[in-house]
């Protein structure tokens, strides 16, 4: 995932690995399940995935 302030939006994650979105948000929620926290917001622009750091931390 990418290391910004903003997070990525599905679509950016998609064209930057070449995945499909069933792959992002698989990866995604094993970054969850892995204790990551990401941080999921929707706005104007659409859905934007943003790591917030290390859940319990």
């Amino acid at each position: 995932m990418p290391a910004t302030p903003l997070g990525a939006s599905l679509e950016a994650l998609q064209q930057s690995h070449g995945w499909q979105p069933h792959t992002v948000r698989s990866a995604i929620s094993g970054l969850r399940k892995a204790g990551l926290e990401v941080l999921r917001e929707t706005g104007t622009d659409g859905t934007t995935y943003r790591p917030t750091g290390v859940q319990g931390a």
